[in-house]
């Protein structure tokens, strides 16, 4: 008899075991019936920043979930950025606060991180200007540039900002007609012309020009070694001789001196007063004075160069503001903002300005221009703001234009570059793009793939 107790007292409390898991399982699903009422679980996750803990949360109260960002800084290096969260599974969108209202059911929301900015941390003078100032013409369009024969020939003189060994070459091209095969190589600089040969004898490669607009990407035959501050050439010209087609080499309308990315300061774009191009007419090598298009890759990954392609217009009216996210690489005082902008027709209202933190508080507002002012087709605007902007190191600011009384039928433009072969190499890398939203400044939409055409000078 005592061992047929001890047996049901075992199943019985087996059977109580498992009473009490179905019970918490549906606790944890419906919520917790205790003695301050039901509760709901409210699960945060998030890999950086300090998130708010997750919790059981009472039912019908608020529940604030965060994070700080950016986070984890180290100087002259990475940190990590907030890029938005997604609530019960949904799509992410830009923040690193969401507030659960009147709680009547379990929640989730899981933070995502990039880690996108890098810290200089330089001392800032007075009068110090810092943005993507290369408009590359103003003008719309882009520049062709003709290889009908295999005696014509195009070259992108640039300054080396990198050292190391390519392995690869992308250039902006098309086929007028034909199938023609392109080479495209390095040479050295002579007197500012190439020299005439391929560097490591075979350092060039070979592709198919393209029936429609784009990049050409060739390995080159031998990899070559280039080294930061030298002077070379890339160097376009037919595969065949005969050449079958007409080769265009496209590049923006007018002149520009610089690579968006700056290794050393993302704020700024890297110089390069030697960068130009030239043409060939089979005797003599011309400076054509266009900003050109081209990327170069290291065989380690890395890679250097103009990735833009085209010089573009985004509409500002109504509900829908663009401008530029940034995430500066070291503290600034602001005095002043400038954008490239036009307008088509006559806009109904004004253009205006904010300058925006990451929770979309706003840190500075007024005019920036009245339609009369925008006398070109593409003009810099510069205005003084009313009282200095602190911008600190590592933090994400929005500086963007707005027209609430504007249609689409006549809207202001903001100018910038897009459609980036790498955008890892545009101005300020991943850390600073093109911004805009649809919604008067709610949800914003980061273009990794754009910037706009802006300056920003510190206060005197």
């Amino acid at each position: 008899m005592r061992k047929k107790t001890i047996l049901k007292n075992k199943t019985l409390l087996t059977l109580i075991i498992i009473l009490l898991l179905v019970i918490s399982s549906i606790a944890f699903i419906l919520g917790f019936q205790g003695r301050s009422g039901t509760q709901f679980w409210i699960a945060v996750t998030s890999a950086h920043g300090s998130p708010t803990a997750s919790a059981w949360v009472d039912n019908g109260t608020d529940f604030t979930a965060s994070v700080s960002s950016p986070t984890e800084p180290v100087a002259n290096d990475r940190q990590w950025i907030c890029t938005g969260y997604g609530v019960d599974g949904g799509s992410s969108v830009s923040g690193t606060s969401y507030t659960f209202t009147s709680v009547t059911a379990k929640h989730s929301i899981d933070f995502s991180w990039q880690a996108r900015a890098k810290i200089v941390g330089k001392q800032i003078p007075p009068g110090y200007v810092m943005g993507d100032l290369i408009d590359g013409g103003l003008t719309n369009g882009m520049n062709v540039l003709f290889i009908n024969n295999p005696t014509e020939k195009v070259s992108i003189r640039f300054t080396a900002q990198l050292s190391g060994d390519i392995s690869a070459l992308a250039i902006f091209e098309q086929a007028q007609e034909g199938q023609p095969r392109i080479r495209v190589g390095l040479q050295e600089d002579n007197a500012g012309l190439p020299n005439g040969e391929w560097m490591n004898q075979n350092g060039f490669g070979i592709g198919q020009a393209t029936s429609n607009f784009g990049f050409l990407t060739v390995n080159l035959q031998t990899h070559v070694s280039i080294s930061k501050g030298s002077i070379y050439h890339v160097v376009i010209d037919a595969a065949d001789d005969p050449l079958n087609g007409t080769i265009m080499v496209m590049t923006y309308m007018g002149k520009g001196s610089g690579q968006p990315l700056n290794e050393e300061d993302p704020d700024i774009v890297w110089p390069d007063a030697t960068m130009n191009t030239l043409s060939y007419d089979g005797e003599k090598w011309q400076e054509e004075n266009k900003w050109p298009i081209f990327v170069l890759t290291y065989s380690d990954g890395r890679s250097e160069g103009q990735p833009y392609s085209l010089s573009a217009q985004w509409v500002v009216y109504a509900s829908t503001y663009v401008g530029q996210t940034i995430i500066p690489a070291s503290n600034y005082t602001i005095g002043k903002i400038a954008f490239l902008v036009g307008l088509n027709g006559t806009p109904k209202d004004k253009l205006y300005y904010e300058i925006i933190d990451s929770s979309n508080n706003v840190l500075a507002n007024g005019l920036f221009a009245e339609a009369s002012q925008l006398t070109a087709q593409r003009t810099w605007i510069e205005i003084a703001l009313p009282s200095p902007v602190t911008l600190k190191a590592g933090q994400l600011y929005r500086i963007v234009l707005l027209s609430p009384g504007t249609d689409l039928e006549n809207p202001y433009y903001v100018f910038g570059h897009e459609f980036s072969y790498d955008p890892s190499i545009g101005y300020g890398g991943l850390q600073h793009q093109l911004t805009s939203c649809l919604d008067a400044g709610s949800v914003w939409a980061d273009n990794k793939d754009a910037d706009a055409i802006f300056k920003l000078t510190t206060t005197q």
